[in-house]
């Protein structure tokens, strides 16, 4: 996606403004300027919200790098993709009657979402919580000692996976 597309949707969250310096920051709530590319937004944000969970580096920057081939897989890094096909699309959810809504950079369902989006299902195309949501999906793995990819089809290890890479 072209860093005006990221802008338009970043101006919507609170972001903090950007830096004088040409260095892409992070802001303590792991925000980024808006021109900032989305691959490099996936790093910084990513790489923030396991910092902050006090992951250690090595992992960080293993699990970032992952994050961007999953997002890549996922959506192509379209802020605004949702999902086209699947057994579930139009089938509500026996407990919330809600229709399966995969959107956003990871592609993220809206029960899914609503529980760990800063803003829920709501903010699902917004790129910075979108990556936030991604981060504590994967948290929950981490910490329990599980795949923290698992919630992903496109999850390294994966032919998507390894195919998406192929193709970028």
């Amino acid at each position: 996606m072209a860093a005006a597309g990221v802008a338009t949707i970043l101006t919507l969250s609170a972001c903090a403004p950007a830096p004088a310096s040409p260095k892409v920051t992070v802001g303590a709530d792991c925000s980024v300027p808006a021109s900032t590319s989305v691959p490099t937004l996936i790093n910084k944000v990513f790489s923030c919200e396991l910092r902050k969970a006090g992951v250690p580096e090595g992992t960080i920057a293993t699990a970032a790098r992952q994050a961007d081939g999953v997002a890549w897989c996922e959506s192509r890094h379209k802020t605004n993709a949702v999902v086209y096909g699947g057994k579930y699309l139009y089938t509500p959810n026996p407990a919330t009657g809600y229709k399966y809504s995969a959107a956003g950079l990871f592609q993220i369902i809206r029960s899914t979402a609503n529980a760990y989006l800063p803003g829920g299902y709501a903010k699902v195309h917004d790129p910075v919580a979108n990556t936030r949501g991604a981060a504590a999906i994967w948290l929950w793995g981490y910490k329990r000692n599980r795949n923290p990819w698992a919630p992903w089809s496109c999850a390294p290890g994966t032919s998507a996976y390894s195919n998406a890479a192929r193709q970028r």
